[in-house]
């Protein structure tokens, strides 16, 4: 968790503020979450 706060927790800050962060909700049937990535990933093309 140490290496989670320090590395990753900072680039969620730095995505969000460039406005290319999408959260995608990882709950669910795997075709579900797929769904919901592809879905994520053509709103930002």
């Amino acid at each position: 968790m140490k290496v989670y706060s320090s590395q990753t927790e900072p680039l969620l800050e730095h995505y969000r503020s460039a406005g290319i962060l999408v959260p995608v909700d990882g709950v669910g049937e795997i075709d579900e979450v797929r769904q919901r990535i592809f879905a994520a990933l053509d709103s930002k093309n």
